[in-house]
């Protein structure tokens, strides 16, 4: 997995999130419907796995945060999460940053190395996830 596509992913975090939250929300409808009584069964691991899931994914949102907060400048970061979290095209980070589209695309490269350099550099264990599994450098650390 490349940085962009690791970065990408953060902006897909909030829904899968979300939607962990509907998955539990509606086990828990079920299990009420079937037992009354609030015995549930096997739900309990399945909520359990659910829980987990989300854990999993918050952490990984603020890793990413966390990265782009350690971005030398603040101009990368503004880039990088205009870019990667919310999906913005380079004309509109462009009219709301006030610098061309060219020098905003060449500061997003910029601020791609050097995220790809404080992947390398270790500052604190990560922790074990298996949605960090297809990043090398952070499989160890953060």
């Amino acid at each position: 997995m490349d940085i962009q596509s690791y970065l990408k992913q953060a902006r897909y975090l909030d829904l899968r999130i979300n939607m962990k939250l509907m998955q539990l929300t509606a086990l828990r409808r079920q299990v009420l419907a079937a037992d009354p009584d609030g015995g549930g069964g096997g739900a309990a691991a399945l909520e359990e796995e659910i829980r987990r899931d989300i854990d999993e994914m918050a952490a990984l949102k603020t890793q990413i945060m966390g990265l782009i907060r350690r971005l030398s400048r603040p101009e990368y970061q503004t880039i990088v999460e205009f870019r990667y979290l919310y999906g913005w095209s380079w004309e509109k980070i462009s009219a709301n940053i006030g610098f061309s589209k060219s020098y905003v695309r060449e500061m997003n490269s910029r601020a791609l190395r050097e995220c790809g350099l404080l992947l390398k550099v270790p500052d604190e264990p990560a922790q074990n996830s298996t949605f960090l599994t297809e990043i090398p450098a952070l499989s160890g650390r953060r």
